[in-house]
């Protein structure tokens, strides 16, 4: 499956914020994933694939914190149905950046499922 402009079309987005990488260094359910994020004063990004994107053009993997290596970025929004992109199946999925020995790849993973200690959510300040 091939990422391109057709298959995971992505609206541009104007404007920076303050991004935050989350790790929570367990295995945790999508459903719970607000609430943590809530409890640190956090939510997820809105338009979390662009700033995904954003952060990986701007952040080379040498300036990337020591404690994000080898932590998988994932652009997690449950709540917005722009965020969830599907695969030829049909399968809800998020976008997703695999990291590992000094290299990147962009992925798609399934939405719904457990997001287990090796990935990193990104998040924005929360908003009343």
């Amino acid at each position: 499956f091939d990422i391109t402009d057709e298959t995971v079309p992505l609206k541009r987005v104007a404007g920076a914020k303050v991004l935050y990488v989350v790790c929570f260094n367990s295995t945790i359910e999508e459903a719970e994933l607000a609430e943590l994020l809530r409890a640190e004063g956090r939510q997820p990004c809105r338009n979390a694939p662009q700033y995904l994107l954003g952060l990986m053009k701007k952040v080379t993997e040498d300036k990337m914190p020591k404690e994000f290596h080898n932590k998988d970025l994932i652009a997690a929004e449950p709540d917005n149905e722009a965020s969830v992109f599907c695969r030829e199946v049909g399968v809800p999925c998020f976008l997703c950046v695999y990291r590992g020995a000094a290299r990147r790849r962009l992925n798609l993973i399934r939405a719904g499922r457990k997001l287990y200690g090796h990935f990193a959510c990104i998040a924005e300040d929360l908003v009343s």
